[in-house]
């Protein structure tokens, strides 16, 4: 809090120098200014347009400095309720960036999230064993990834290919998949989550098949701060528009796979 308080004040301070050159500068540009010589045997203190030792001016306002038990004194012909009114503005103005800045809580930074996504089947930017496509099995490969960040919800998993012709096919969609759950065995039927409908128009996993040369084969990985609110065989589109300003960290694991007969 004092340290909040300590910040919020130099911060005040560089604002109100900069008024006060602002105030500086709008004097000498306009011809509203003048000098007097007041012969005050004391020094007096500003409160709103009077001082002490003289009398309010019905249009005076200003700044003195005492010396040799004399004043010079610059004054700037303003309406007082005008002054008086900014000064009150300021003020307000000040509380209300006090509290909300004292308000705002801290945020400390996770060093320990690790949602990278890994394979026992397979390495980064390795090859697919040949079970886990459209030539053998077809069964999803086992999936594992480390500590999500604070405040994690949901999981969402998308596996796609943007090496297919025309466009990027879509291989699995999987969304609300629990925040406990760190780790797909293979061919899991997902129980706990719910699927969506891929590019072969199926509600499930469809391994690689690429039509013609290597392809790559992106699993990726979202944690969420929520529990997606979409009903089963939701398209692609709409799990990655619904989960827009959601995600708190991604895991990502690419593979390769070309087909033996080509």
């Amino acid at each position: 809090m004092f340290e909040c308080v300590e910040a919020f004040t130099i911060d005040l301070l560089v604002h109100l120098s900069s008024r006060l050159c602002f105030v500086f500068l709008y004097t000498y540009i306009y011809p509203l200014f003048s000098f007097s010589y007041l012969p005050f045997n004391d020094f007096y203190l500003m409160h709103g347009l009077c001082w002490r030792g003289g009398k309010c001016g019905a249009n005076r306002g200003g700044l003195g400095l005492d010396h040799q038990r004399s004043i010079w004194f610059l004054e700037i012909r303003v309406q007082p309720p005008s002054m008086i009114k900014l000064t009150r503005i300021l003020c307000l103005l000040s509380l209300v960036g006090l509290l909300t800045a004292c308000d705002r809580p801290e945020l400390t930074p996770q060093t320990n999230v690790d949602l990278r996504l890994r394979s026992d089947a397979f390495e980064q930017n390795g090859e697919i064993p040949k079970q886990y496509t459209c030539d053998g099995a077809d069964i999803s490969p086992p999936l594992h990834w480390g500590k999500p960040p604070n405040n994690t919800q949901s999981y969402v998993l998308i596996v796609d290919d943007p090496d297919a012709p025309l466009k990027t096919w879509v291989h699995w969609v999987v969304y609300n998949l629990p925040e406990t759950q760190n780790a797909l065995p293979e061919k899991d039927v997902l129980s706990d989550a719910t699927q969506g409908i891929n590019d072969f128009k199926t509600v499930a996993y469809g391994g690689p098949c690429p039509p013609k040369g290597e392809h790559r084969y992106f699993f990726k990985l979202y944690a969420l701060d929520t529990v997606l609110d979409l009903p089963p065989e939701a398209k692609k589109a709409d799990v990655e528009k619904a989960m827009q300003g959601h995600v708190l960290a991604t895991g990502e694991l690419v593979g390769r796979y070309t087909r033996s007969s080509q």
